[in-house]
């Protein structure tokens, strides 16, 4: 009998955890530290005195609710091919000023640019080299 009622439990609880972070919800200044200490980050720094945090965590890769995990590469999943998350952190403050997003497969790109028509509508594209590849979303 408990073993039956553990088994009803089961998917109840898998449905109740759900990923509380959302990069849509992020609010600037955000702590790092916070984010360290529940998802896996790889510190990178440069000389302008600023630390980059990327990462490959699926639990990082969420926005408004859409996730953008994926690679190019399923047996080598470096941060070459697989979609991924840059925190910027000012080394004074040890706060966050800014993301990035890098998506780097083509159905999770175009599905993320799909999502952002619905959420904030069609916008105009300005292509201002004819060798730039990459179309700037305003």
């Amino acid at each position: 009998m408990k073993s039956i009622i553990i088994l009803l439990l089961l998917p109840l609880l898998i449905a109740c955890h759900t990923n509380s972070f959302d990069l849509d919800k992020l609010s600037f200044p955000a702590d790092i530290a916070s984010l360290a200490k529940k998802y896996e980050l790889r510190t990178n720094s440069d000389l302008s005195g600023i630390i980059v945090y990327n990462s490959t965590d699926q639990a990082l890769l969420q926005f408004s609710g859409y996730s953008f995990s994926g690679t190019l590469n399923k047996q080598d999943a470096s941060i070459l091919s697989t979609n991924s998350v840059s925190f910027y952190d000012n080394r004074t403050t040890k706060k966050v000023n800014a993301y990035r997003q890098e998506i780097k497969t083509t159905k999770k790109a175009e599905e993320f640019e799909n999502m952002l028509v619905k959420k904030f509508g069609k916008t105009e594209f300005y292509y201002r080299d004819t060798e730039f590849s990459y179309r700037m979303i305003a």
